[in-house]
């Protein structure tokens, strides 16, 4: 009949005014849930940042330098002894550049919560700007295919032969050159068999040692030099910085 004809097609006016309500509300409370999901990559200015072994509260502040960072990997690494040292991996987004800084450490060792600087960084940073061959060759020592790599950078123009013997002086003030060395560390002695009944010795992965030097050209000391190793579970860290470095570097 028309009568049922009619109710049929209301129903489906119904139904069709309900599912649509019901779909506005939802693409609601998605639009409003996608707003709060945590997507790996969407901030990418912070999420490779790390720092193990925090040496002193004002540290971390003074390893910043006016180059504008994407990713950074630090390394405070005081000790008792006070020849401790730090050491900073970072990548700059404006120059497309990979730098690693460091410092030595300054005086004791500083208690936890500490606000006194523990490193020198204003007067004692060594700084070394890497190429993307040379952040490949960190990475075949990190995977063991090489022991060892060295790369020496010289700044600075000479002066002719005539000028310099005028001015040897002057010559030496401005050329210099710096030096990075990366490798494997000898393998740690065995450790002696846990006493019965005593927790099991856990053996220590392969460490790095990470050298920086800076000498000017005449000078008759081996210059300023900072040194520190490199654990296992910190050069997996770095080999993803350095990884994501290099490919963006490519990019660029």
């Amino acid at each position: 009949s028309t009568w049922g004809l009619f109710s049929v097609l209301m129903l489906r006016v119904i139904a069709s005014c309900g599912t649509r309500a019901s779909f506005r509300a939802g693409a609601r409370l998605l639009s409003s849930n996608f707003d709060n999901l945590d997507i790996p990559g969407m901030e990418e200015e912070t999420h490779l940042s790390q720092q193990s072994q925090r040496g002193g509260g004002g540290d971390e502040k003074s390893a910043q330098s006016s180059h504008e960072r994407y990713a950074k990997f630090s390394l405070f690494k005081a000790n008792q002894k006070g020849n401790g040292a730090a050491c900073q991996f970072s990548f700059s987004n404006t120059t497309r550049a990979f730098f690693v800084e460091a410092a030595k450490q300054l005086g004791p060792k500083l208690p936890p919560g500490s606000t006194g600087k523990q490193f020198d960084w204003a007067n004692g940073k060594l700084t070394f700007k890497l190429s993307l061959t040379e952040i490949g060759g960190l990475l075949t020592v990190i995977d063991k295919t090489v022991p060892e790599v060295s790369f020496v950078h010289r700044s600075g123009v000479r002066a002719q032969s005539g000028a310099a013997a005028a001015a040897p002086a002057a010559q030496a003030a401005v050329a210099s050159q710096a030096m990075l060395s990366f490798k494997a560390a000898a393998p740690a002695p065995a450790a002696p068999a846990a006493p019965s009944g005593a927790a099991p010795t856990v053996p220590r992965g392969p460490r790095f040692v990470l050298s920086l030097q800076r000498m000017t050209a005449g000078s008759t000391t081996g210059g300023a030099q900072v040194g520190l190793y490199v654990e296992s579970g910190e050069a997996a860290v770095l080999k993803l910085l350095l990884e994501d470095a290099a490919r963006r570097m490519m990019q660029s």
